[in-house]
């Protein structure tokens, strides 16, 4: 069983656009806001267009997630792949990186494959005949995954949820309560003797996502993938003794509340 894993993104080094064009409603800047539900969509039903992304640099990828993407609902389930390039056109090395995406429903991709160090990415939508609806994704994270040199340590709370409720007591002495949105799934994990190369990874993952400014993704070591905030600004490595680092508390919860 894999260790768990986070795969996180700095959005504001990546540039999005579309071979065919973008809905102007839903265009590719909201592949930046880190919001799932709030999406890019397509112009065209074209078989064969791609949505391409630029990293700005060469970057060590072995995992793709897609996140709020219609693959099924479009009609291009068996005929999704994920390519890279030498040239932002894709004109020159183009490459299959994974196989064909195949999903029954329209829930979170995770990909991974063989390391590629590369600029430029794509998603295509390698139907023979046109799509049923233009395609659209809400989130991509692209890269190398944080991955803990341990599992987490037992007394660790995970799929628990956790609401938000106001109470209050009518004249009559009844007691009224209501809730704004749904809950959240809240996670407080320990891991303990992670090595150095974990240290200097967790350090610059809690730089990049700023504490609880930016959400993640969390992979388990089960496979769940969950979309996480940090519950705090400040998360600190501790250091025990040479070569031996402990995080005391690595707490997170969904980003949507929506069970």
């Amino acid at each position: 069983m894999a260790n768990p894993k986070i795969l996180y993104q700095d959005l504001s080094t990546v540039t999005f656009s579309s071979s065919v064009g973008t809905n102007a409603s839903y265009p590719v800047t909201n592949l930046k806001n880190y919001i799932a539900t709030s999406y890019w969509s397509g112009s065209a039903t074209t078989a064969g267009q791609r949505l391409i992304i630029d990293l700005g640099a060469d970057t060590a990828v072995t995992t793709v997630i897609i996140d709020g993407h219609n693959f099924t609902g479009c009609g291009a389930d068996q005929s999704v792949k994920i390519q890279y390039a030498t040239d932002a056109n894709f004109t020159t090395g183009v490459t299959n990186w994974s196989g064909d995406i195949a999903q029954t429903d329209d829930t979170t991709v995770t990909a991974t494959a063989a390391t590629a160090t590369k600029r430029y990415w794509a998603i295509i939508y390698n139907s023979s005949v046109p799509l049923t609806v233009p395609p659209r994704i809400g989130n991509i994270f692209i890269g190398t995954p944080l991955e803990f040199t341990t599992p987490y340590d037992y007394g660790y709370r995970t799929e628990n949820a956790e609401y938000v409720t106001t109470q209050k007591t009518s004249l009559n002495g009844i007691t009224r309560t209501s809730q704004m949105y749904k809950g959240r799934i809240v996670y407080e994990l320990t891991f303990n003797t992670q090595d150095n190369t974990l240290r200097t990874g967790y350090q610059t993952f809690v730089r990049t996502v700023r504490g609880k400014m930016f959400p993640f993704y969390f992979i388990d070591d089960d496979g769940t993938t969950r979309y996480m905030h940090m519950t705090s600004d400040y998360s600190p490595v501790v250091t025990t003794q040479y070569g031996q680092n402990n995080i005391e508390t690595l707490a997170m919860k969904t980003q949507q509340s929506t069970f």
